[in-house]
């Protein structure tokens, strides 16, 4: 499936209130999602409980917290327009598996079995 630009337009959708009272859209949607992606960078203090180990940590742990969180950071927002791009965003709402779930829609069950199950792993490591 290729990258339909459509699907970017609007960037922001106009701020919506749903039957059951939760927010969608808007900057409130905007500010719910920093919220949640907030939560997922905590782990990257756990690079600061290593620092006892670094030969020079006060030049190598500020390059590596830094580099290791704009990495993430890259990843992150490119996976997010690459599956924005697939499909309209309304149809991830509700999905627990948004990447193994765009890629089987667009024909790649096998690439999007050994991503889930690198996902599973990850979760233990």
């Amino acid at each position: 499936t290729a990258i339909h630009f459509s699907n970017y337009v609007p960037f922001i959708p106009e701020h919506k209130v749903t039957a059951s009272g939760s927010h969608f859209g808007g900057w409130q949607g905007v500010y719910a999602g920093v919220s949640m992606i907030f939560l997922a960078y905590i782990g990257f203090d756990s690079i600061a409980a290593n620092s006892a180990e670094a030969i020079n940590p006060q030049k190598t742990m500020p390059r590596g917290i830094l580099g290791s969180l704009v990495v993430a950071i890259v990843l992150f927002v490119a996976v997010a327009l690459v599956l924005v791009g697939m499909f309209h965003y309304s149809k991830y709402a509700g999905n627990a598996e948004p990447v193994g779930w765009a890629l089987r829609q667009s024909g790649h069950g096998i690439i999007a079995a050994v991503v889930q199950a690198i996902s599973v792993i990850g979760m233990f490591t």
